[in-house]
Formats: structure tokens, sequence, C-alpha cells
């Protein structure tokens, strides 16, 4: 089986140079994201990919901040989608801001802009994968006394 392994991987080389001297794309992306982003923009993000890169896979790693960040550095991963991205690493391809989903009934529904220090009796409902940790860093820089109550939501794979 070790030399089936490697004449495959030959193959796949030759294949990849050869798409290269055509002007093609070749190989698989490798693709890390927090559980969230998996399943919010990543789907919209990979049917985009696939309408103009349909000869070249993407490969979705599932991990946290940490572990991603990991996968980048030791070449698991190609590219990644992070909230908070290690600096001076990789090109920004977007941004985007936290927002308070608050009960209809809530004093602070319907305004345009919520401070955070105004939701620190609220409790939280984060995520897993790394939104905690910048929830409570938010809070954190907002002062001693913001510190959020949380609970973790999580989906289904």
């Amino acid at each position: 089986m070790p030399y089936a392994r490697t004449a495959l991987s030959a193959v796949r080389s030759l294949e990849a140079v050869a798409a290269e001297a055509a002007g093609a794309l070749a190989g698989t992306v490798r693709l890390a994201a927090t559980p969230t982003v998996r399943r919010g923009p990543v789907p919209g993000l990979l049917r985009h990919w696939r309408a103009g890169q349909s000869n070249v896979p993407v490969r979705v790693f599932e991990g946290d901040s940490a572990e991603i960040a990991a996968w980048l550095e030791d070449g698991t991963a190609d590219a990644a989608v992070l909230v908070d991205p290690p600096p001076g690493t990789g090109v920004p391809l977007a941004e985007d801001r936290y927002r308070a989903l608050l009960p209809r009934d809530h004093p602070l529904a319907g305004e345009a802009a919520v401070d955070v220090r105004d939701l620190e009796d609220d409790p939280f409902l984060v995520s897993p994968g790394g939104c905690e940790t910048r929830l409570r860093e938010l809070h954190r820089l907002a002062g001693p006394a913001s510190l959020p109550r949380t609970g973790c939501v999580t989906w289904p794979p």
C-alpha cells in the first residue's frame, strides 16, 4: 500500500504541474472555520467558489480559533475564516460587526447601537469555537464590572 500512495502522490503532483503550466488551478483547498462560520457564511462561499473553480475541491476543517491558528501554522489548512486572526498573517477578505439580538420587550430593543456596558446584567448565548473569548475581551475592555454571564449554544453536526 505505501507504493500505491507514493505513485498516487506522484500522479497528483504531475497533474498539478500540468494544470499550472496550462494556467489552471489544481489541487484541493483546505479551509478551516469555526462551527458558527462553517454553518453561516461558508456554504455560500463554497457555492460561489464552485461556480468559478469547479475543478478545485474545498475540504472544510472545523475547529476552535486556537486549533485553526495551529492548522495554518503547520500547513494542515491553506486558508481560514477567523474572528481574530493572528497579527500580520493572511489577507482580510471581509469584516463583520457584532450584533445584539434582544427580545422585543427589552429596553434596548430597536436601538441603532448598544454599548456592551448596557448589557452587563443580561445573559449571553454564545457559539463555541472562539466567540466567547472575543466576547469576554470586549467586556473586559469595557470595564471591570462588565463580565458577561454566558451559556453555550451548539448545533448538531
